[in-house]
């Protein structure tokens, strides 16, 4: 297979060119369409509509039949029942998908948020006494719970029932203690294995709202006669659930909520899960996100509007990036520095007084996170430079005293940094360390991670990350098993050089026009990554530092057309380079808007400078004259470029067959008249050059 730089260079142009006279686009964006198997009539209507597949039936869930008659009754028989959730953002929402929706039914519930270091992750014995002492009779754990085998049994065994929904990689036996599992080993379609905790916590109060909301009609209110609590006793009950911080959630909801207001509600909810636990954006996934984005724009809740003030976010402009870049962290934060209850009742406020109470106290959190952040992963960095000062191994461990809470984002740091999958830990006063782990785009952190759980006293998680903990005098051992078991998968792949960018872009279509064919594609996540551009070879006319050289804008030129690249946290040597410098970038193309201004901004994700590479004034030159003579034998080629090594000699005249330009036959090659103007960079012979002389990995 040819050497490509970019996925639509294996995109036959004949098939591009008939989808974009059939559908009126542009042939580049059918290009884009074709290499995400977005080709079939009904795809491509969807696509243009703006609209994803059908909705997932919450029925693929062979579980959930009894989990919704068991919480029915709970509701009929004003049975508390407690959600026992997790402290990162999926964990959050999907509590409060939950008890929102008890709420409306105007059920008694409970809910409990673990802490990470008191409590640790999932249901456990003491939560279960916690429960007890409530008391509850019904537990429904989300996303989590999938193998906490001993909790469940203790709870059975303690007269408690527990509904298991979660997302996670199970053991080889699920737990059958327990009395319904809604989880995507126990579904009907694959679609379930691609959810959130807070999808299936989602797809769980669909299906009860469906059955106790009369019986599915199309009503938009609750019926008066589910439940009929007096307005005295949803006070005392909402003044129990604001009042201490550390007590347990509790409360209830006076009836007559709005349906359509609920399951908007909770679909934004769910879309924050998923992009927050960075969940594949493909099917229910891609349509939950797109929809849930809408709702939450128009979302009127306290809580909801107060977390936008904070973060600084226009709720009717939000975007995925904003929900990922400015909504997401400020949950995580209360979680990772705190306690992630606060986070729970900013989403569940029903004052501005109290919703902005929690969103203040969350934004000193974040600031607590952001800076114990920089200075861990400084410290993760430096320590795997002084480590593997050569060439990192095939994954990476680090540890340090740093605070648990941010080990997860410093392991993503990590992978950023170094393209290596990355588990970090942090050091206490006890024997044991905590750890997370993230995985770089296709590597199964889970799998690998599975191959070396001798060394680990415990660890889950999914495909793109794990959460474990190991003792001190285990972490070599588990460093270096990770690294063979990396190793050992890597080998088994292709080893070919794959694709670097979706495609490459000319400076001069870098516009809000192509900008927006591209949003139609979004949102992007694992599945449906974010559009990368091949830039280059561009011209360097200026080199500006930025924040004290940790950012760089780079000003170049292509052709006639000039432009402005932003490089965040660029290396050093990119302030080195000069005028006339000749570089390539991969980069992603962004709407930055300014006092009201709409932009494109072309975002690095890394450059190079070039060496000995053909320029286009090159390929210029060999043109003019093999026009001038319209034919040039082959043997004659070495004498008229002495000033160009063989390699390069093929690469032009290869670059001109394969576009059009020149035929070879008889020996020597014949300029084509009347040629169709074509991009150089559209020849895999120029491709495999670029390649060669940038050194981007793959």
């Amino acid at each position: 297979m040819t050497e490509v730089l970019w996925h639509t260079a294996n995109v036959e142009h004949e098939a591009a060119q008939e989808l974009a006279r059939r559908y009126q686009i542009p042939v580049r964006v059918a290009k884009w369409l074709c290499n995400r198997g977005v080709t079939s009539p009904e795809q491509v209507c969807q696509w243009q509509s703006g609209q994803g597949g059908p909705p997932m039936d919450p029925c693929v869930f062979h579980g959930i039949t009894k989990a919704v008659s068991r919480l029915s009754q709970a509701v009929a028989n004003r049975e508390p029942i407690c959600i026992v959730g997790d402290y990162d953002v999926d964990g959050v929402t999907a509590s409060a998908i939950l008890a929102s929706t008890f709420e409306f039914l105007s059920a008694k519930w409970h809910c409990i948020i673990p802490h990470r270091i008191e409590d640790g992750y999932g249901l456990s014995v003491s939560l279960v006494e916690r429960v007890r002492q409530l008391p509850c009779s019904l537990i429904v754990t989300v996303d989590n719970g999938i193998q906490t085998f001993d909790a469940i049994e203790y709870a059975v065994d303690a007269g408690i029932d527990v509904i298991v929904t979660d997302h996670h990689e199970p053991a080889e036996q699920l737990p059958t203690k327990a009395l319904s599992v809604v989880h995507w080993r126990e579904a009907s379609s694959e679609q379930a294995a691609i959810l959130s905790g807070a999808g299936v916590a989602r797809m769980l109060a669909l299906a009860l709202v469906e059955s106790v909301v009369s019986g599915g009609s199309a009503s938009n209110t609750i019926p008066p006669h589910v439940v009929e609590d007096s307005l005295g006793e949803v006070a005392a009950a909402r003044e129990g659930h604001l009042a201490s911080e550390t007590a347990d959630s509790h409360g209830t909801f006076r009836n007559g909520g709005n349906l359509q207001e609920l399951t908007e509600w909770i679909e934004g909810l769910a879309a924050l899960g998923a992009l927050a636990d960075v969940m594949p954006m493909q099917g229910e996934n891609h349509r939950l996100v797109k929809s849930g984005l809408q709702g939450l724009q128009k979302c009127q809740k306290p809580g909801w509007r107060a977390l936008c003030e904070t973060a600084g976010c226009s709720p009717h402009t939000l975007s995925e990036q904003a929900l990922l870049w400015n909504i997401a962290p400020r949950v995580n934060a209360a979680g990772r520095m705190g306690s992630a209850k606060v986070a729970f009742d900013l989403l569940m406020a029903q004052d501005m007084l109290t919703a902005r109470q929690a969103a203040d106290h969350i934004e000193m959190l974040n600031q607590e996170r952001k800076s114990e952040t920089e200075r861990a992963t400084e410290e993760a960095v430096a320590q795997c430079r002084e480590r593997y000062p050569d060439s990192p191994p095939a994954a990476l461990v680090a540890n340090g005293n740093w605070h648990p809470g941010v080990v997860g984002i410093v392991a993503a740091r990590l992978v950023s940094e170094f393209s290596r999958p990355s588990v970090v830990f942090a050091m206490d006063e006890t024997e044991a360390m905590r750890g997370s782990g993230r995985a770089t785009p296709g590597f199964d952190l889970h799998e690998a991670v599975s191959r070396c759980q001798a060394h680990l006293e415990h660890f889950g998680g999914h495909e793109a990350a794990i959460g474990c903990m190991v003792r001190i005098e285990c972490v070599k051992k588990f460093a270096q098993a990770l690294a063979e078991v990396a190793e050992e998968l890597a080998i088994q792949k292709d080893r070919s050089p794959l694709p670097v960018a979706d495609d490459y872009l000319p400076l001069n279509e870098a516009s809000l026009q192509t900008l927006d064919w591209m949003k139609r594609f979004a949102p992007f996540g694992p599945g449906n990554e974010e559009f990368v551009f091949y830039l280059g070879p561009l011209e360097v006319i200026d080199v500006v530092s930025l924040s004290r050289g940790r950012h760089v804008k780079l000003r170049v030129r292509e052709s006639k057309t000039e432009a402005d690249l932003i490089w965040f946290q660029a290396p050093a040597e990119a302030l080195q380079w000069r005028r006339g410098d000749s570089v390539a970038a991969l980069a992603v193309l962004e709407e930055n808007v300014w006092q009201g201004v709409h932009r494109v901004q072309l975002r690095v994700k890394t450059a190079s400078r070039l060496h000995s590479h053909l320029s286009r004034e090159t390929f210029g030159k060999w043109y003019r004259l093999l026009k001038t003579h319209g034919s040039i034998p082959v043997s004659r080629l070495e004498s008229l470029s002495k000033d160009l090594d063989a390699s390069h000699r093929d690469v032009v005249f290869e670059t001109f067959v394969e576009l059009g330009f020149a035929e070879l036959k008889e020996s020597a090659y014949h300029v084509v008249e009347q040629a169709v103007p074509r991009d150089l960079r559209d020849s895999l012979s120029y491709q495999k050059h670029l390649r060669q002389v940038t050194g981007f990995v793959s």
